[in-house]
């Protein structure tokens, strides 16, 4: 139980502040703390506790504690004065009082206070004041102070008043609070009493809990450092050979990355003066549309260097959400390599090409960009499918590449493995990234990581996104890289645990794309809270505020502010959002200004806390907007949409433990019609996992409905009558990768999508099959047909295999035995001179004898080692005794008597 006495200052300041509001010294601290809360936890009404006289027993009904206790509810507006606050709360005593004797069961339910049901139904937390008599002149009077053992409320405040003295006593729940956290409390209470005796007048909204120490540790914590601030066009200027740019095993150097994209650069301008009759402005949109390809990296650093701002478009967009976004653009330069857009400049990717390879000059073109230009444009897709764009400059895209370099070590020896979709900003990260240190830039071929690619590879660094890693077992493939950066949303617990432990180099990022992509970094440790964000990047602000926007020590949860070089520019044509999102902030601290000319800052409805060592944690959001495999889900859209349909009688979305989208809704129609109608209005990540049906809504004592009673999606199963157990060996393999993913029982005839399946779950799905099965399986083929059954009846009917039943019992494995072989019987046996050809031969022949030029049927490859690892002779030796070993590798077509025949040359040949 912390206790502390107030000084003589502090007594003179209590003294004056209940002169001023006309209270008592209980109304004024009662006041005080009220004003602390709704500061720290922007509680502006909440249920306190306070003693009074014995009230009528006959009206109690219920035992000890309450019969001296009322409920006090004072709303705290934070525009008044705390004298005006402090007069309405001494009333709302005088009244308390006045209604003491209502009975009891009344007081509940008029409060509806929600709470355990462990816990008091009315308030946790409680004010005593005791006013110890002084005794008379003679007597020897001492007040012993007593510890408490136990708390019946969360928190109880006693006042103590003995003669000119006054003191503070709080006892607490020791499993919900530390005993710093009461200490804080108080220290910050006595700072308000101080400040507030100062200017009694000041409207609390203006109030700011941040003392001078607060404020010279964040000025020194956030220290700018100009000198370092690298610039963007920097990256641009180098002339470095060093690294390259490799796609499906075929790397382009450097130098040749540059050459190209001097070439493409110069292209663009010519194309964006003759459509337009004028050269192209700093921030003229260069919008992309292309698959992934060799030529991709070139394609963005032409567009930067031409001075173009880059605007990549999700490959998965259709074609009306592409227009829309295109729409809020003028003088538009559109590249794509297909062919369904109007009313804009279009350029075919490969004639652009072949226009940037024809240009023999070897002059160099020179970057057209400040820092302050944009670089590029991100659309955030929302829930609503509205694309929005954020516009970024290349002043806080250096900004961040100079923190990255400090932070991970790369450089001419290290290898990025990009994967991340190239609409995202992380994309522009990676190749900027990799460019200015001089690295290998490996671009994956796939959305999600291969192993294939990465044993190839051997990257060193990679950015990937945690939604993949929660269902990774290759543990062993990420423990070789020196550096796996995870953002965008919380792992979960099974997959956090078990990467740290195995070793995997996990590092945690945290930001938002309206400052950058990131803003604070930390290297996870098996012991890290599982949403621990780290420290701030170098000349970054990551500042708490309160409810009324007045700068917060970090040391409650608090809403989330961020200043620096890496704010966004805003979002394009959409200036109310713009000014509501990136607001003046006139409470910025010297630093902070010093970073920010405009003194903006970005509202991003983060909670932070800082906790061990000055690292900070995700404490959630001050609104109903989620991350959802890396994108954006506002639950109260969803909920609308849910809402919006004719047969749905109430409805309520949450976020489950494992970032999957869960609906509950009132109706009789089926889950598969459900989402059929939403996927009609919400992109496709903001589509409930799960859609649960209830006949009615649980609720609790308040009549609100009771959250911890709605049902778990895992906890419901198909029924035993329904379930469909594996009829082969197939079938059961293919429920072991189902269930191993959706983390639930699974029949044959359940659909994979609408048992919690999604699309970042499906290419999983596909790379387990292809990868455990040995068969090829296109992506597509796993949205037709969905269930277990189906693909199994595909499989097999594509490629005809005996079917094995599933044996009830286990059966014994028997040993190999290794067979040695003779001389002889190693031989290969010759084979007859000539043999007719095959359907598929006839086919091959038939087309080299119309064009004798034509290659479609040569398959090469080029396979690179290194010296060190393979020998060369025994590589020549082996691909020798493979040729020997098959006919295949030895047949040839030739004609005998004018009618084609296959022929076999012979191992000796």
């Amino acid at each position: 139980s912390p206790q502390v006495s107030l000084p003589s200052s502090l007594l003179t300041s209590l003294h004056s502040l209940r002169r001023e509001s006309n209270s008592t010294t209980f109304a004024v601290l009662l006041s005080i703390y009220r004003l602390f809360v709704y500061k720290t936890a922007g509680f502006a009404d909440f249920p306190i506790g306070v003693m009074v006289e014995q009230r009528n027993e006959h009206n109690c009904e219920t035992m000890g504690c309450f019969v001296n206790s009322c409920v006090l509810r004072s709303p705290l507006d934070s525009s008044h004065s705390f004298s005006s606050f402090s007069r309405q709360l001494q009333q709302s005593l005088h009244d308390l009082r006045l209604h003491s004797a209502a009975p009891f069961d009344e007081v509940v339910a008029t409060v509806q206070q929600e709470t355990e049901d462990t816990t008091s139904p009315l308030f946790q937390i409680l004010f005593v004041m005791d006013t110890v008599t002084t005794p008379a002149a003679g007597d020897r009077f001492t007040l012993i102070k007593t510890p408490s053992r136990t708390a019946k409320y969360e928190q109880t405040w006693y006042i103590t008043n003995y003669g000119s003295e006054l003191s503070l006593k709080v006892e607490y729940r020791t499993d919900l609070f530390e005993e710093t956290t009461i200490k804080t409390s108080i220290d910050y209470m006595l700072f308000l009493l101080q400040k507030l005796s100062d200017d009694d007048g000041l409207a609390m909204r203006d109030l700011t809990l941040m003392r001078p120490s607060d404020t010279l540790h964040y000025n020194e914590e956030k220290r700018a450092h100009l000198r370092d601030h690298s610039q963007f066009t920097h990256i641009l200027r180098s002339r470095s050979d060093c690294g390259g740019v490799c796609f499906n095993q075929a790397l382009m150097k450097t130098k040749k990355v540059r050459k190209m994209s001097n070439k493409i650069a110069r292209v663009l301008r010519q194309e964006f003066l003759f459509h337009f009759g004028e050269s192209h402005r700093p921030d003229d949109f260069l919008v992309l549309y292309v698959h992934r390809s060799d030529t991709l990296v070139p394609l963005v650093l032409a567009g930067v260097q031409a001075g173009f701002c880059i605007a990549p478009l999700s490959l998965d967009w259709p074609l009306d959400r592409r227009r829309a976004a295109l729409s809020t653009m003028t003088n538009v330069v559109y590249i794509t390599d297909r062919n369904d857009e109007d009313g804009v400049l279009t350029l075919c990717l490969s004639s652009l090409l072949d226009r940037a390879r024809s240009l023999t000059s070897p002059r160099r073109s020179l970057p057209l960009t400040l820092p302050s230009d944009l670089v590029y444009a991100t659309f955030t897709s929302g829930t609503t499918g509205q694309p929005k764009c954020v516009c970024t400059s290349g002043e806080g895209m250096g900004n961040l590449l100079m923190n990255y370099s400090r932070e991970y070590c790369v450089g001419s020896h290290s290898s990025i493995y990009q994967v991340i979709n190239y609409a995202f900003d992380i994309f522009f990260c990676d190749i900027f990234f990799a460019l200015l240190n001089g690295a290998e830039l490996t671009l994956a071929s796939g959305a999600i990581p291969q192993r294939k690619e990465m044993d190839q590879a051997r990257p060193t660094h990679c950015f990937v996104m945690p939604a993949f890693l929660n269902f990774t077992d290759d543990f062993d493939l990420w423990t070789r890289l020196d550096t796996v950066l995870v953002t965008g949303e919380t792992m979960q617990k099974r997959a956090f645990r078990s990467l740290l432990g195995a070793g995997v180099p996990l590092h945690q990022l945290y930001g938002a794309t309206e400052q950058t992509i990131n803003n604070t970094s930390q290297r996870l440790r098996v012991d890290s809270p599982r949403r621990a964000v780290g420290r701030a990047y170098q000349n970054l602000g990551v500042r708490a505020i309160d409810g009324d926007g007045q700068p917060l020590p970090h040391l409650w949860p608090a809403l989330t502010r961020y200043t620096g070089p890496g704010l966004a520019r805003g979002l394009l044509r959409q200036a109310e959002l713009t000014e509501k999102k990136f607001p003046d902030d006139d409470s910025l601290l010297r630093e902070d200004r010093i970073l920010n000319a405009d003194c903006r800052c970005f509202e991003s409805g983060d909670v932070l806390k800082k906790y061990f060592e000055g690292n900070l944690i995700f404490a959630g959001r001050n609104d109903r907007m989620r991350k959802i495999r890396g994108k954006t889900v506002d639950l109260a859209e969803v909920e609308r949409a849910l809402s919006s349909l004719p047969h749905i009688a109430g409805c309520l979305v949450r976020v489950s433990d494992d970032q999957q989208l869960i609906a509950y809704v009132v109706s009789d129609s089926t889950e598969d019609m459900i989402k059929e109608e939403l996927e009609k209005s919400l992109p496709s990540h903001a589509v409930p996992s799960h859609v649960i049906r209830l006949h009615v809504f649980p609720t609790n004592a308040n009549g609100k409905v009771d959250v911890k009673a709605l049902p778990n999606p895992c906890a419901i199963e198909t029924t035993v009558d329904a379930l469909r157990e594996p009829r082969n060996d197939l079938e059961e393999r293919l429920k072991a990768i189902f269930e191993s993913l959706l983390q639930k029982k699974m029949s044959i005839d359940d659909c994979f999508f609408s048992s919690g399946g999604n699309s970042l779950l499906a290419m999983i799905a596909v790379q387990r099959i292809e990868s455990q099965l040995s068969l090829s399986f296109p992506l597509k083929r796993l949205f037709q047909l969905r269930t277990i059954a189906k693909i199994a009846e595909s499989v097999l009917e594509k490629e005809p295999t005996e079917v094995t039943r599933i044996p009830t019992q286990p059966t014994s494995i028997v040993p190999l035995h290794r067979i040695s072989l003779s001389p002889q019987q190693r031989q290969v046996s010759s084979p007859p001179s000539s043999l007719p050809l095959t359907p598929q031969q006839s086919q091959m022949y038939f087309l080299s004898q119309q064009d004798n030029n034509n290659n479609h049927y040569n398959v090469p490859f080029v396979q690179r080692f290194e010296k060190k690892i393979v020998k060369l002779d025994l590589l020549i030796l082996a691909l020798h005794f493979i040729r020997q070993s098959n006919e295949a590798l030895r047949t040839h077509l030739i004609e005998m008597d004018g009618e084609p025949r296959q022929a076999v040359v012979s191992a000796t040949e």
